[in-house]
């Protein structure tokens, strides 16, 4: 977060002050409070600086009232991290304080009073202006003043830190010279699909010998093949006993789980602006829909109100609806949950205009009767109690098929259940069904035990072992045509590399090395590139940095390349055959820009490195509810 400090080269809490005076002159309403929070508690602590929950709920509310004023509507999708973004700050905002403070930096009253004249009251001081800026913000002027004088300090210092990292005009233009350097590239393409055919028939020696030294891949793992019983919780509901005593210990327990939320049957009404719109239109807005609202509460009818004002049918509800809280804005809720009555709520802000709220009936919350939620809870107990059945009624039909010597079909068979096989000898990667994952894995982890029983997370598993394999390397001739396919394929990237190696020698060993002499001599194909630069950006197939060095790091051109490359599978000889170097008008226009973007590049790295630096050496302690969210 240190680093938007330095962006902005003014201090992100004094960017929150200013956004959020105007867009309390442009109508918004913000939705500061102070929480009563009885003896206080701290919400981050910074080495000796402590903050408030108080403190900090108010610089969260500032920040999402500067969300929803950036974002509108879309703004929902980001609050989760508004928690997390201010503590965050305001730990960077007590690091840089105390910084400052060792290094004697200063923020006197003058630099306060002309940074509120400049950019609080540039049309002149307003002494009603100022306290209402004051209330809306939940400050006191000292406080007020006091948080510019701090943000100025920050200011201070991030600028220090940039002048640190000034970039001069003589590096400027080398930086900018290396940028716009232009290099013509021709280079030669193996493809080792290219080679397969060349690859001659190994014989059976050969092959033989290869697969010895790759035999590990081509193992077989251990494979077990077996019949199971599998007892589903689900299939056991009926045999649940739930007596009437269970329900209504369960019923009165959790009664919250079968109370009927609170509801309230609603018409509303919108009037919206522009998103962009300027103060003005959104105080005619504003003034329309207080219009709207003092008829609304002297009985005018709500439906001729909505055909009267409504900026959409769509946003607006003339006709009542029943809702529960959360299917609206918090803001919505809040409104006219808080009536507990038939009413018209007050306005209620949103992020494009405003909207009023007619409740036509409230239904507070309500716990339903024990025999309308008897069957439902009987539900829920038997599926819950399923589980821990079927495992003993397992155990017990497994201590029976162990003291004997039936098989598991005959078994099951003989009490009624079905019971099935795999479909072969299966790996520990395969299992018979969907629901048994991992099953086969744990049979093999204990093959020697005929007869196992084994509970797969809710269900229960009878298993009669009938194969077990243990893991092999299989014959050559049952894996030749893989291996055989392996082998062509290493080898034509050897043939594709070899005569990589060979042109690259070639080219070496001329006196005046030319890429496309030396690959018409070996019946090779030359592509081209021409234009290339670290500006520019880099078309295939020189995006792979490997690729990129080859051509970027050489300084003259029409020398031999000293190796071949790989990328992707492919080799590559590259030589470069003209580097243009740009020209001062290229050039000259262009410094002043550089300068500033690489300065900013270099100070942002500074800036995080102190911040990194400072963050490591404090002793920084935030409340988990902080970071929970907003």
């Amino acid at each position: 977060m240190l680093q938007h400090i330095h962006r902005n080269r003014k201090s992100l809490g004094l960017v929150f002050i200013i956004a959020l005076i105007c867009l309390m002159m442009s109508g918004f309403g913000l939705d500061l409070y102070t929480r009563n929070t009885g003896p206080q508690r701290q919400a981050i602590t910074v080495n000796d600086r402590k903050i408030s929950f108080d403190e900090f709920d108010r610089e969260r509310r500032m920040a999402q009232d500067q969300m929803r004023a950036a974002y509108g509507a879309q703004a929902a999708a980001f609050m989760g991290q508004v928690g997390q973004q201010t503590a965050e700050r305001m730990v960077d905002d007590a690091l840089v304080d105390q910084k400052a403070a060792a290094m004697n930096l200063v923020s006197g009253e003058n630099e306060v009073a002309t940074m509120m004249r400049e950019q609080i009251f540039p049309q002149g001081y307003d002494p009603a202006r100022y306290q209402m800026i004051l209330t809306q913000l939940g400050m006191t002027s000292a406080q007020f003043e006091r948080r510019i004088a701090d943000d100025l300090l920050r200011q201070q210092f991030t600028d220090i830190l940039s002048d640190a990292s000034l970039v001069s005009r003589r590096e400027a233009r080398a930086g900018l010279t290396v940028q716009k350097t232009s290099y013509d590239v021709d280079y030669v393409e193996l493809d080792p699909e290219e080679f397969v055919a060349r690859v001659a028939d190994p014989g059976d020696d050969v092959l033989r010998s290869y697969y010895e030294g790759v035999a590990g891949q081509y193992e077989l793992p251990a494979r077990v093949q077996y019949n199971y019983l599998h007892l589903e919780p689900k299939n056991f509901l009926d045999l649940v006993i739930v007596q009437p005593e269970d329900i209504e210990l369960e019923y009165t327990d959790n009664q919250t789980q079968y109370t009927e939320p609170e509801q309230v049957k609603v018409s509303s009404l919108t009037i919206s602006y522009p998103k962009d719109a300027k103060p003005d239109q959104i105080a005619e807005v504003r003034k329309k829909a207080e219009e709207a609202l003092a008829q609304a509460k002297a009985g005018e009818p709500f439906d001729k109100l909505v055909s009267k004002y409504a900026s959409s049918s769509s946003a607006s509800k003339a006709k009542p609806e029943w809702f529960t809280r959360g299917k609206n804005s918090p803001e919505f809720d809040r409104a006219v949950f808080e009536l507990k009555a038939p009413g018209v709520t007050e306005l209620i802000s949103l992020a494009d205009g405003f909207q009023i709220a007619k409740v036509e009936e409230y239904k507070p919350s309500t716990v339903r009767p024990l025999e309308e939620v008897r069957p439902a809870i009987e539900k829920l107990i038997r599926e819950r109690e399923a589980p821990a059945y079927v495992s003993e009624r397992a155990r017990s039909l497994y201590d029976s098929w162990n003291a004997g010597d039936e098989s598991l079909k005959d078994f099951a068979s003989k009490a009624n259940l079905a019971s099935s096989a795999t479909s072969g000898a299966l790996n520990g990667d395969q299992d018979p069904e969907a629901s048994l994952k991992g099953l086969t894995k744990r049979v093999i982890s204990d093959p020697d035990r005929r007869k196992q029983i084994l509970e797969i997370g809710e269900h229960s598993v009878l298993v009669e072992v009938l194969d077990y394999k243990d893991p092999e390397v299989p014959a050559l001739a049952s894996v030749r045509e893989r291996v055989l396919k392996a082998y062509t394929t290493e080898q034509a990237k050897v043939l594709a590399r070899e005569k990589g190696e060979d042109l690259v020698k070639a080219l070496n060993e001329s006196g005046t090395p030319d890429i496309r002499v030396a690959a018409e001599a070996a019946s090779l194909t030359v592509k081209s590139q021409a234009g290339l630069s670290r500006e520019m950006g880099i078309a295939a197939p020189f995006g792979p940095q490997v690729l990129q060095q080859a051509v970027f790091t050489v300084n003259v051109p029409m020398i031999a390349p000293r190796t071949g490359y790989e990328s992707a599978g492919k080799q590559y000889v590259i030589q470069v055959r003209s580097i243009t170097p740009p020209d001062s008008a290229q050039i000259d226009p262009q410094v002043d820009q550089f300068v500033m973007r690489e300065s900013q590049r270099a100070a942002q790295v500074l800036v995080e490195s102190v911040s990194n630096l400072l963050k490591s050496q404090a002793e920084i302690d935030i409340h988990e509810s902080v970071m929970a969210g907003s």
